[in-house]
């Protein structure tokens, strides 16, 4: 193909962007959508040529340290990002809470002692804050703060199985002497493989 009509495809392809754009506009949003009304404001073109819903379920299942490099990737991956931002937080904290969203406590309500499920009581326990407009704000920054709560939590479980394991060796010496290793080395290893065991049990996952 020669220059000229390399050229003419791309107007074609321009101009049939825009009058997809005008007609969306003139349809106006559908009902019971849930996106974000600023998705008028993306770019025609996308990284993977895909609809921006399904562009929106593969973020989500993005980790949370993932979208700020993310949004280093490209022009197309920040834009999608920012303007979808509530809309894959929410998806991400559904994907993670079984299909729920955040909601507040209350005495009815049983959680799991599955580490993978401590996503849901740390997120009701902080849920996001509400809009002024009403809602609440689904940010990438409130993901972040759901994470360094649970990193807290993790040291916290450590020093709390540590604990355990270390008033375990001092008030039970004969149970020590005669069910465990009589070498320091292999004892120290055993100790430590139980405070391990304690922690996992009790460190937060997100």
């Amino acid at each position: 193909m020669t220059g000229f009509g390399k050229l003419a495809l791309s107007v074609q392809k321009v101009r049939a962007a825009i009058h997809r754009r005008k007609a969306g506009a003139k349809d106006g949003p559908k009902r019971g959508s849930e996106l974000r009304p600023n998705h008028a404001g993306l770019p025609p073109s996308s990284p993977w040529d895909l609809p921006v819903e399904i562009q929106i379920t593969i973020f989500a299942y993005c980790g949370i340290t993932d979208f700020h490099p993310l949004r280093l990737v490209c022009k197309a991956f920040c834009e999608l990002l920012t303007f979808n931002e509530h809309e894959i937080v929410r998806r991400y904290l559904r994907q993670r809470r079984h299909g729920t969203l955040p909601s507040p406590i209350d005495n009815d309500r049983t959680y799991t002692r599955n580490p993978a499920d401590d996503v849901v009581l740390l997120s009701d326990l902080f849920p996001p804050f509400k809009s002024a407009r009403g809602g609440h704000l689904y940010t990438f920054k409130y993901l972040h703060g759901l994470r360094r709560r649970q990193m807290l939590c993790s040291r916290l479980c450590y020093y709390l199985a540590d604990r355990i394991l270390d008033r375990f060796v001092q008030t039970e010496p004969a149970v020590m002497r005669a069910s465990f290793p009589t070498k320091k080395n292999e004892r120290n290893a055993l100790v430590k493989r139980g405070i391990a065991s304690i922690w996992f049990h009790l460190a937060p996952l997100m």
